[in-house]
């Protein structure tokens, strides 16, 4: 599989870099996020980091085992101004729902 936007949502199973295209990141501007949904897949503790085109934004810990974790923004979305980057997945896949907000 290979990180892939489907409508509102963007599933990312690979980390980004720079260095390699076909691992891009969801560059669209001022999307909001309303969930983030990430998954272990049993491979030991997960972990994931999100940027907001190179700035932290979210450093996700999984627990060992397979679980899922729902992260809900919907009350506070978070706004991601230029892209969404995941640039640190070990362990996990996640799926990103959100909107695009037009200015």
């Amino acid at each position: 599989m290979a990180n892939a936007r489907t409508g509102n949502t963007y599933y990312v199973d690979t980390a980004y870099t720079a260095t390699v295209a076909t691992l891009p990141e969801l560059a669209i501007p001022n999307v909001k996020v309303y969930y983030i949904i990430c998954a272990n897949n049993g491979g030991g503790a997960g972990e994931v980091l999100v940027t907001d085109g190179g700035t932290t934004k979210f450093h996700i810990h999984l627990d060992t085992g397979s679980r899922t974790q729902v992260i809900d923004l919907e009350s506070y979305p978070a706004i991601f101004n230029t892209s969404i980057r995941v640039t640190t997945l070990t362990n996990t896949v996640v799926t990103f729902v959100f909107e695009e907000v037009r200015r």
